[in-house]
């Protein structure tokens, strides 16, 4: 079809401007594009799922003092009841440890459900003790050169035990009274490696090692509360005669889960 000059010089504006235009688009997108702002992100909370906490052992009792003659075998005893040892190289003090004079610590966590079955229990301990008045007190861990066992062994429904003197140790108890029950058998704890235990399950009555709460890497020492506890006790390791210890430990209870 022919064309007019007129219709053909309208045609190149038309083609012209929509070139233009389209360029225009183009490099405006360009222009945007460089210019904006980085995205800002809501804050994470809101963005991101947030992770739970890494397990942590929870305070589960207050501060407890420990005094070095907590003797762990009179743990439940009422008072006025009383042990009688047998004393060597005519020591002139007393050989008879007696309840509450020298009862062990009842400790009483603040939530009942840190002592359901199968709760894992970890410890804070700090201070120092000693069972003779003329050597050097030792930390809650004890002196590890020098392990002993009780003197009159199982008593009063609560075992023997070997570990070192002076060190903190735990011994759970049903609501009943132990001596009416027969003594679990005796746990060691003689060996650096027996000490580093991750986690323990003692028996009612049968008394364990707490030391420090720590192991020697820095791992918290955990404890499983055995079926039937109503109480735990803290007391320190000796052979016989706790009337004469000094010093004191500072103890209180965590919970795992």
């Amino acid at each position: 079809m022919r064309q007019s000059r007129t219709q053909m010089t309208r045609i190149v504006i038309l083609t012209t401007s929509l070139f233009m235009a389209c360029n225009t688009v183009k490099f405006g997108g360009n222009n945007e594009k460089r210019q904006a702002n980085p995205p800002t992100l809501p804050p994470a909370s809101v963005t991101a799922p947030q992770l739970p906490p890494l397990a942590r052992p929870a305070p589960c009792s207050r501060d407890y003092e420990v005094p070095a003659t907590a003797n762990p075998y009179l743990a439940g005893a009422a008072s006025g009841t009383s042990m009688t040892y047998t004393l060597t190289n005519g020591d002139p003090q007393s050989p008879t440890d007696r309840a509450p004079e020298q009862a062990p610590v009842l400790v009483t966590p603040t939530d009942p459900s840190c002592f359901k079955p199968g709760a894992i229990l970890a410890f804070t301990v700090a201070g120092s003790i000693t069972h003779n008045q003329s050597r050097e007190q030792s930390s809650a861990d004890g002196n590890t050169a020098v392990i002993v066992s009780h003197q009159l062994g199982a008593v009063n429904g609560i075992s023997d035990i070997k570990a070192p003197i002076d060190s903190l140790v735990g011994v759970f108890l049903g609501a009943s009274d132990p001596r009416g029950s027969a003594a679990p058998s005796k746990l060691d704890f003689s060996t650096v490696a027996s000490r580093d235990y991750l986690t323990i399950e003692p028996k009612l009555g049968q008394l364990f090692f707490i030391g420090k709460g720590k192991t020697a890497t820095g791992t918290n020492r955990q404890v499983v509360v055995p079926l039937g506890a109503t109480r735990l006790y803290f007391g320190t390791m000796d052979t016989y005669q706790w009337n004469n210890n000094i010093g004191g430990l500072r103890g209180a209870i965590m919970t795992v889960r």
